[in-house]
């Protein structure tokens, strides 16, 4: 298994390269930036065309999300999406990294 793990700025690269490698089993966030429009967010152009990072993050459906510490409010939309579909319980929030274990 193969998950990916992003913290702050680097959240958004971890979404976009378990978009592009199906072999990612799990990804895990901590403390993602809501929007591409926060200024500590990498560019990548013409990506508001396409969605937000809450948006983009549901294109690794039906593959499990982590957040670590809290999910920002933002990605409710995510887990919203995920309920929809029927596996509200692939998105989970763990207190800490150490606390975190690969989904099964």
């Amino acid at each position: 298994k193969l998950a990916l793990y992003g913290q702050g700025y680097t959240a958004s690269l971890a979404i976009y390269a378990a978009i592009l490698d199906p072999k990612v089993t799990e990804v895990v966030l901590a403390d993602p930036p809501s929007s591409h429009e926060d200024p500590t967010t990498p560019e990548f152009l013409g990506v508001l065309r396409i969605g937000d990072l809450p948006h983009n993050l549901a294109l690794v459906y039906p593959r499990p999300i982590t957040f670590v510490g809290k999910m920002p409010d933002a990605y409710r939309w995510t887990a919203q999406l995920y309920e929809q579909m029927g596996i509200g319980d692939k998105i989970r929030v763990v207190r800490s990294i150490q606390e975190w274990q690969p989904s099964k």
